[in-house]
């Protein structure tokens, strides 16, 4: 039968939590990749930008590498009315975010592509109180190693000065997600060798024009999946305008076409039966 021409082991891995980059570690820990350790792995991923049934898999930088950072502006509550009887937190904190932008403009050099975003501010609870505090939390995007680390450095350093500069304070805290995603050479081409085989040439993108600014715990850390054994990273579209299911992703409208769910199964076959030349 079937199975019996299999000639080594197939781990089937289902990733939880990719979102909150918990779920690598997680599963590195209970002993994935152990008992046999693999040789090889392909990860997929569902992608709303291209046409139904489209795959992409590209070789080297594929994704880029994140990390969340929160950072706690400090000052003195006071009344509305009397500003100079405390230390304003919010005009603290809207300073900051703007000279975080400064980062990005004017340090890190452009043919290095990165990303500095603030996407949640929580401050006050009445319209004429100034609060004693305001939590500021972003995402910081780069595709090379040592720029997120700068990019991290740097987000602490203006942090605490400009506060300083203020009479306020300011801690920072960074949660690091994942170090960019980058495929090997042989494994990609071989996804998308298989790729090809399922669903035409024309279907098939093995060149990307720019590596995706997201990120994805597949590339976790000094023990992580890419760096264990040779790996690549594949995307499977399913944006289809007439299914409503070109939505971009962390939408509340986000939907999938399930008619293409097949080809990532039909792939993932294809890839053993070479991989083991079957």
């Amino acid at each position: 039968n079937y199975q019996s021409k299999i000639t080594g082991t197939i781990k089937l891995v289902f990733q939880p939590d990719e979102e909150g980059f918990t779920g690598a570690k997680a599963m590195l820990k209970a002993g994935v990749l152990e008992q046999p350790v693999p040789e090889a792995g392909m990860a997929l991923h569902v992608h709303s930008g291209t046409p139904s049934g489209l795959i992409l898999c590209g070789q080297g930088t594929t994704m880029a590498g994140c990390t969340l950072f929160r950072i706690s502006v400090k000052g003195i509550g006071c009344h509305g009315s009397t500003p100079e009887k405390g230390v304003d937190p919010v005009n603290i904190a809207a300073h900051i975010i703007i000279n975080l932008q400064e980062i990005i403009a004017r340090e890190i050099p452009a043919v290095k592509p990165s990303v500095l975003t603030i996407g949640h501010v929580k401050a006050g609870f009445a319209y004429n109180v100034i609060p004693s505090e305001v939590l500021i939390e972003g995402t910081i995007r780069a595709l090379e190693e040592d720029v997120r680390q700068e990019l991290a450095k740097r987000i602490g350093e203006i942090a605490e000065a400009t506060a300083k500069a203020f009479r306020g304070e300011a801690e920072y805290e960074m949660i690091w997600g994942a170090p960019p995603v980058i495929n090997d050479a042989g494994m990609a081409k071989l996804a998308a060798d298989c790729a090809r085989d399922v669903v035409g040439d024309d279907m098939v993108i093995d060149h990307l024009d720019a590596p995706n600014m997201g990120g994805e715990d597949f590339a976790y850390g000094r023990s992580s999946f890419m760096e264990n054994a040779p790996g690549a990273f594949m995307f499977l579209s399913s944006s289809n305008p007439e299914k409503h299911t070109d939505v971009p992703h962390h939408n509340p409208l986000f939907n999938v076409d399930e008619d293409v769910f097949w080809i990532g199964s039909a792939i993932f076959v294809r890839i053993v039966e070479r991989f083991f030349k079957m």
